[in-house]
C-alpha cells in the first residue's frame, strides 16, 4: 500500500539543520532504537522519537555537539534522495515524501515525524552499502566453484546476511577467501554466524555475475554446517 502524503499542519516551523539534530538527539536519547505507534516490546518509561525530537526542538539544551554532527551525516547522506527525485528516479510512497522533505528550509511537526524514522534507515543505507564494498573487493578474484550440479565441501566466512520476510529465509553472503558464495537458508545466525569460518557442505545450484558488485557468484542449495 502506497505511503499517503498529508498536509502539513499549520504551526512553529524550525530550520531543517535544527530538525536533523534533534531527530539525532531522539535516537541517542532512544538508545538508537526507533519507537513508534507500532513498536513491540516498547518499555513503559521510553517515549516516541518524534516526540522527543519535537521536545528538542522546543527545548534545544537536549541537543548535544554530538547530535549536531549526526544530524549533518544524515542530511547530507540523504540529500541524494532530493537528487534521485530531480533526476526522476524516486515514485511515490515515503521515500518521495522525505525527498521532499529534504529540500526544504524550514520543517513543522509532520515533517519531524517523518524525519523521526531515518537514522534507522541510514544506519541500514550504511551496512547495505558496506556490505557491497566488501563483495566489490572480490571482483579480481572470485570465480565459479565447481559445476553446477556438483557436491563442495568448503571452509568459508559469511559476510553478509538478509533476512527475507516473504519467504522467511536468510540469504547469507559467504567467501572463502577468494571466491564469493551464496545461499538462503531458514536458520538465523546461530547456526550460521556472522565473520566466524565454518566448514559447510552442499550443491552447486548456479552460476551468476551480481548485477550490483559484478562479483561472479557461486550459489548453492542443500547446504549443511560440517
Amino acid at each position: 500500500m502506497a505511503y499517503k502524503n498529508k498536509k502539513t499542519v499549520a504551526g512553529p516551523q524550525f530550520p531543517i539543520a535544527l530538525a536533523w539534530a534533534a531527530v539525532a538527539a531522539a535516537d541517542r536519547i532512544n538508545g538508537q532504537v526507533y519507537y513508534n505507534a507500532n513498536a513491540y516490546g516498547m518499555p513503559q518509561t521510553a517515549r516516541f522519537n518524534k516526540e522527543i525530537a519535537w521536545s528538542a526542538l522546543l527545548d534545544s539544551t537536549l541537543i548535544t555537539e554530538v547530535d549536531w554532527d549526526f544530524g549533518t551525516e544524515l542530511s547530507i547522506h540523504f540529500a541524494g534522495l532530493l537528487m534521485k527525485k530531480i533526476g526522476g528516479s524516486i515514485t511515490s510512497g515515503f521515500i518521495d515524501t522525505v525527498a521532499n522533505i529534504v529540500g526544504m528550509e524550514t520543517v513543522g511537526k509532520f515533517e519531524v515525524a517523518c524525519m523521526a524514522a531515518l537514522p534507522k534507515t541510514y544506519r541500514s543505507d550504511i551496512k547495505r552499502e558496506t556490505s557491497v564494498n566488501t563483495q566489490q573487493s572480490f571482483i579480481a578474484t572470485s570465480d565459479y566453484v565447481a559445476q553446477e550440479g556438483s557436491k563442495i565441501c568448503t571452509k568459508v566466512t559469511i559476510i553478509d546476511s538478509v533476512y527475507s520476510t516473504n519467504y522467511n529465509i536468510y540469504i547469507n553472503t559467504a567467501t572463502d577467501g577468494t571466491n564469493i558464495y551464496k545461499f538462503s537458508t531458514a536458520h538465523d545466525s546461530k547456526i550460521f554466524p556472522m565473520n566466524q569460518e565454518m566448514a559447510i557442505k552442499g550443491k552447486v545450484k548456479r552460476h551468476a555475475v551480481n548485477e550490483r558488485t559484478g562479483v561472479k557468484e557461486t550459489w548453492l542449495n542443500y547446504i549443511k554446517r560440517i
